[in-house]
């Protein structure tokens, strides 16, 4: 296991299959990614499938460049989605989408199990710097999902 993890969960208005299908359309990325790490360009093989490698350019806080290569691990479909990063900013980065039938809809959980770039100096800014850009990203990244998943 990776050492930090940072894990999250919202509840989505749909059923598991639906917050699942949304979470494999590419489209959706940029529409759930904030202002401040916007999506430049987005390459995704048609059909996903584990295996599938995407490469996704951001612009870190709107100005910084950084490209993603990110494969499909593992692919449960309505309860588990799994990409890890072959290249990007963290030298490890393993992101399990889990969904969970509950009443009226999809309990979504985020596990994010991540290494920390510069090594072991860096471990001491995770509580002040890395987590807290998680815990903001993926607020933003839930709130947008409900907000979309609620007018469908």
């Amino acid at each position: 296991m990776l050492c930090p993890e940072f894990r999250c969960s919202v509840f989505l208005p749909v059923p598991p299959a639906a917050a699942y299908a949304f979470h494999l359309d590419p489209s959706n990325l940029r529409r759930i990614s904030p202002g401040w790490i916007p999506v430049d360009r987005l390459s995704v093989p048609s059909p996903l499938r584990v295996g599938s490698r995407l490469e996704i350019r951001v612009r870190a806080l709107g100005v910084l460049p950084q490209t993603w290569e990110v494969e499909i691990a593992e692919m449960v479909p309505a309860q588990r989605l799994v990409d890890v990063a072959l290249r990007g900013p963290y030298p490890q980065w393993r992101h399990t989408h889990s969904f969970r039938e509950v009443s009226g809809g999809t309990e979504m959980t985020d596990l994010v199990e991540y290494g920390l770039p510069f090594g072991a100096p860096a471990r001491w800014l995770d509580p002040w710097l890395h987590r807290p850009f998680l815990a903001a990203l993926f607020r933003f990244r839930h709130r947008k999902t409900v907000e979309l998943l609620s007018v469908r």
